[in-house]
């Protein structure tokens, strides 16, 4: 008979912690089944499938899920596994298909998850399947300002409990338009750490006059922000807080200037002062003075797996970590809104410039691992057969 190792997590006395809860398997497992099992995971945005008949593949821990919006418009989380013999149903990143078909006996699903069609039913089940049983295995879905959480426990609590307060703050970015926001990307790659790590990381900002001393010094050169030590790091007016397990780090930044985010430069600076006067506004209708004008959010985590606004951290292993990285851009168009507003619907040429801007500077500031290029060449609807996607239109 096995014996149950303990751990002491925290020496209360020095704050020292276990190293083991970083690479022990038995540790990672525990954490799979009563963390990742159980909570509410950030696996996307309803921007990724604004479409009916969209998909977008992800992850609830190690699980690989497929995020659909069926033909009614509603949102599935399913099980990326064949109730047949276990072989994945779709193997590319994103899409358009009502159905998806296991390329191993044809077992074919409808893209709310339930089975609808079986080769030779007759001669190989003698008619007697349980269909209704064996459909894709279905995660609880929610959303919160167009992020999209899942969780595999039929008991846990909403959503909204789960959020609690954090909902506040993550509103001055999510919620601050009346179209919501979109989600560029994602971009890829692995991390060499446990999943903890990365949370940890979150309100950390002791690291970042030394990781990013490279971006602080490019900010510096162009943007003629002054040079960036520990003490002006630590003389910073950014707050922190904890709220229901979430790591919330905000400022109160009442100066009228726009939100600093990556891309600011002094050659642009002008088209994000024209946007912030332009949407204050509406942005002020929808939060309140305080949160428009004088809250802003910095880095953050929604525990376990949400991290730095829009990134999933997705553990693969004790040690290691697959991230997919999204930017949230201005939003889309309103429902019912017909009219071509400049600061809604940024064009995919933006996008990809954007995209390619935010690669370029992460890697010149060290906050991007090695990246993993899991993308397949094209999606579902331009794939030559089934076969290759796994999805049937």
């Amino acid at each position: 008979m096995g014996i149950t190792r303990k751990y002491a997590v925290i020496e209360p006395a020095t704050g020292k912690l276990d190293r083991r809860i970083f690479s022990e398997p038995a540790v990672y497992d525990d954490e799979m089944e009563k963390i990742f099992g159980r909570a509410w995971l950030m696996i996307g945005h309803e921007s990724l499938v604004p479409a009916i008949d969209d998909f977008f593949h992800t992850y609830m821990g190690e699980d690989p899920v497929i995020l659909t919006r069926d033909g009614h418009g509603r949102l599935h989380a399913l099980l990326n596994m064949c109730r047949h013999r276990g072989n994945r149903v779709v193997r590319c990143d994103d899409g358009n298909a009502k159905r998806f078909m296991c390329t191993y006996h044809g077992w074919t699903y409808r893209n709310d998850g339930a089975l609808d069609h079986v080769p030779g039913e007759a001669q190989a089940y003698y008619d007697a399947l349980d269909r209704p049983s064996l459909g894709l295995i279905e995660a609880r879905v929610e959303t919160y300002a167009g992020i999209v959480f899942a969780t595999w426990a039929k008991d846990a609590p909403s959503l909204e409990a789960y959020l609690g307060d954090a909902r506040w703050y993550l509103d001055t970015v999510f919620n601050r338009r009346d179209g919501g926001m979109q989600a560029l990307g994602p971009m890829k790659w692995l991390e060499p750490v446990n999943w903890k790590t990365l949370v940890d990381n979150c309100s950390d900002n002791y690291h970042v006059p030394t990781s990013h001393l490279s971006s602080a010094r490019v900010q510096t050169r162009w943007l003629g922000r002054p040079p960036l030590s520990h003490e002006d790091q630590f003389a910073s007016p950014n707050q922190h807080a904890f709220v229901n397990g979430h790591s919330i780090t905000f400022r109160d930044a009442d100066d009228n200037a726009p939100r600093y985010v990556h891309g600011v430069s002094k050659e642009t600076f002008r088209l994000f002062q024209e946007y912030h006067d332009a949407t204050m506004p509406e942005v002020e209708r929808r939060l309140g003075t305080l949160r428009a004008r004088r809250v802003q959010l910095g880095n953050h985590s929604i525990f376990p797996n949400g991290i730095l606004g829009l990134r999933l951290a997705l553990p693969r292993a004790p040690a290691q970590d697959r991230v997919l990285a999204f930017r949230a851009a201005g939003p889309g168009r309103a429902r019912g809104d017909q009219a071509r507003d400049p600061y809604r619907q940024p064009s995919q040429q933006w996008r990809r410039r954007h995209v390619r801007a935010r690669r370029r500077r992460q890697l010149a500031s060290g906050d991007i691992g090695e990246h993993e290029p899991l993308r397949a060449p094209a999606p579902a609807e331009s794939v030559d057969g089934p076969g290759a996607c796994g999805a049937a239109s």
